[in-house]
């Protein structure tokens, strides 16, 4: 079973007005398959999987995959950002990278 945090931080960040490609990048570890099922069965994200001992390698191939432009970040750490300032960020970032 997924955690429940998790779940409801990733149906949050679905409801995004800004962001139009959510990725969820985890590990090939076999202890991540249930929560890859579980991204699966809800489908309103993709995977991406990657090595359980280079975090860095890990997004960087995930932002390769995708073409993730910008890169929108989050951890379960993070739990409770307000998804506004989320966009609100991400607005902003996009305003910047366009001068």
């Amino acid at each position: 079973m997924v955690d429940q945090f998790l779940a409801w931080m990733l149906e949050r960040i679905s409801r995004s007005k800004i962001l139009d490609h959510i990725v969820l990048t985890t590990t090939n570890n076999k202890d991540d398959y249930k929560l890859v099922d579980w991204v699966y069965a809800n489908s309103f994200l993709s995977v991406f999987r990657g090595s359980t001992k280079n975090l860095l390698s890990r997004y960087y191939k995930s932002v390769v995959q995708f073409n993730a432009d910008p890169i929108v970040r989050r951890n379960i750490n993070d739990l409770l950002k307000d998804l506004s300032i989320i966009d609100h960020a991400t607005k902003l970032l996009d305003k910047k990278t366009q001068i």
